[in-house]
């Protein structure tokens, strides 16, 4: 895993009571991470704090913000959805904010041979 539940807690994250818990939330973020970087930082010796700022963002997207829901009203009940592209923006852009963008790079490095 890129972020540890000590290093999630520290940096202002729910408490869990089951580890198993929080591995969950912390696969799907990092599952994110993993398909936008191409995989590359499984290769890294020491995740870099970008990462592991972007991994502890989408738990909390995923913890708070994975609703379909854009509207409620309660006395007429009337809900409005919104299209799922929504969470997979947002998604992308803590991606874009904290991860290095040699990381994000998805063309051909010449000087990598």
């Amino acid at each position: 895993m890129y972020l540890t539940l000590d290093e999630f807690e520290a940096r202002g994250g729910k408490t869990f009571d089951f580890l198993s818990e929080f591995d969950a939330f912390c696969r799907k973020a990092q599952s994110y991470i993993d398909f936008y970087t191409q995989g590359r930082i499984k290769a890294e010796d020491d995740v870099c704090e970008g990462v592991k700022q972007a991994m502890f963002e989408i738990c909390e997207l995923i913890l708070t913000g994975n609703s379909d829901v854009k509207s409620y009203s309660s006395d007429g009940v009337s809900v409005t959805m919104q299209d799922s592209t929504g969470f997979d923006e947002k998604i992308f852009e803590i991606v874009k904010r904290n991860i290095p963008t040699k990381l994000l790079f998805l063309g051909v490095d010449k000087n990598d041979r």
